[in-house]
Parts: structure tokens; C-alpha cells; sequence
């Protein structure tokens, strides 16, 4: 179902990111990616199309759900000034998530570092 109605950005609105992911599939505080669509491509041997290419462009957190849709505000550094109606978002992994945690940890310790 995710490949005929990707989960998509319908509306942003000052600080707030309108997403069409209904409360049974968005929990408040889980994470999301936003990616950009970008060209379609073909197979150059069918002529079929096969999607679009897509590029990471950073992350939404959920911040409230609703029977139909889902808020979501930019995590740093992406910001809503980036973000456009259609983008299309996904949820995180949870190995994804391990790999985010352990980043942020690293870089909390390099900045404890560097005060020193």
C-alpha cells in the first residue's frame, strides 16, 4: 500500500509539518524521514517507469496525532523552510534509531571535549 499511497507532507504551516499518517500508525515522539522526490526513472531497456529517485533530506518528529492525520515539527537542523507539500516520509528503523542514538551520544562527547 506504502508504494501506491506513500506516506506524504500535505501541508506545512509556520512551525508545524501536516502529515497524512493516520494515530494508528504514528505514535507521538517517533521519528520520520523526509525525503525529496526528485526525476523519474526508466528502465532503458522497457521504457517502464520505475519511481522516482528520492534524497534524505532530514527528519520530522511527531508531536500530536488525529484520526487522519499526524503534526510533526522539523528535528534540527533540518527546518520548515525546506519542507514542501508532497515530500515524502517514512518511518525510522529501529536500527536506524540505534545508529541516530549513537551518533548523538558521540558528539555530545566531543563537545564535552572540546570545552577542555
Amino acid at each position: 500500500m506504502e508504494l501506491a499511497f506513500p506516506t506524504v507532507i500535505i501541508q506545512v504551516a509556520g512551525a508545524k509539518v501536516y502529515v497524512n499518517l493516520t494515530e494508528e500508525r504514528a505514535k507521538p515522539d517517533a521519528l520520520l524521514h523526509v525525503f525529496a522526490v526528485g526525476g523519474e526513472l526508466t528502465d532503458p531497456d522497457t521504457g517502464e517507469s520505475l519511481g522516482s529517485s528520492e534524497e534524505l533530506i532530514g527528519n520530522l518528529k511527531i508531536v500530536r496525532t488525529f484520526p487522519k492525520y499526524a503534526i510533526a515539527e522539523p528535528v534540527l537542523p533540518l527546518t520548515v523552510d525546506k519542507l514542501v507539500k508532497g515530500m515524502i516520509v517514512r518511518p525510522i528503523s529501529p536500527a536506524e534509531l540505534e545508529k541516530l542514538d549513537t551518533q548523538a551520544q558521540e558528539q555530545e562527547v566531543k563537545r564535552f571535549r572540546r570545552r577542555f
